[in-house]
């Protein structure tokens, strides 16, 4: 998957998935769950009108589908738009009740952006339960835990990921930069509080650092 890193040429990854996009398009322009990686690609680059209104559009052309309606959560959220994210994802969640735990994300980060952080380490704690893979979890929990002055969790959360997966800190980093302002800013900068790297710190250091510079 180009978009978090885990293809080996991720700007392959990409041309070639986009190809096989607009060949889907050109046979059948009504496929909703098209416009769905069309909105999440819009998403990607920042482009967040194009985003919405591209997810829009496939909830119209498949009202109801899961997929369609997470996604529109999932783009809303990207735009700061946390309100209506929640609002899209109870759609999903009452199209499919047994959902992927990954998909429940847009809920976390709705909340995360809403302030409402108890509520939000409950949702995150269930998706890294069902999904211990899901690393995008934690960097929103060390977020919550500073905010509510839990510093020494917090900071074990940082130094479980650089001892762990080192390389998914950079991949998160990259994900969160299409937060628009001052979210982006809030988000990083929150972390980064508690020994996280900035998105220009190599990751190699923040480990030496960690282990108080020892080779």
């Amino acid at each position: 998957m180009w978009q978090i890193g885990w293809a080996e040429d991720p700007a392959l990854a990409y041309s070639r998935a986009m190809e096989a996009l607009d060949k889907a398009l050109a046979i059948d322009d009504a496929l909703g769950l098209a416009y769905t990686l069309v909105s999440w690609d819009h998403s990607l680059k920042g482009e967040h009108a194009e985003a919405l209104a591209a997810g829009e559009k496939a909830v119209r052309l498949e009202p109801g589908g899961e997929m369609t309606a997470t996604t529109r959560a999932m783009v809303q959220v990207q735009a700061g738009r946390p309100e209506e994210a929640i609002e899209s994802f109870n759609r999903a969640n009452r199209l499919n009740p047994q959902m992927w735990a990954i998909n429940y994300w847009p809920r976390a980060e709705a909340l995360r952006q809403l302030g409402r952080y108890e509520e939000m380490i409950e949702v995150s704690k269930e998706i890294i339960r069902k999904a211990n893979f899901w690393f995008f979890e934690h960097p929103r929990l060390i977020f919550a835990y500073m905010k509510l002055g839990r510093e020494e969790e917090a900071r074990a959360l940082v130094q479980e990921m650089l001892d762990g997966h080192p390389e998914r800190v950079q991949a998160w980093l990259a994900g969160v930069s299409q937060l628009p302002q001052p979210l982006n800013e809030d988000f990083v900068g929150t972390v980064r509080q508690a020994g996280f790297p900035g998105p220009d710190e190599p990751v190699q250091q923040k480990i030496e650092e960690a282990d108080g510079g020892e080779d």
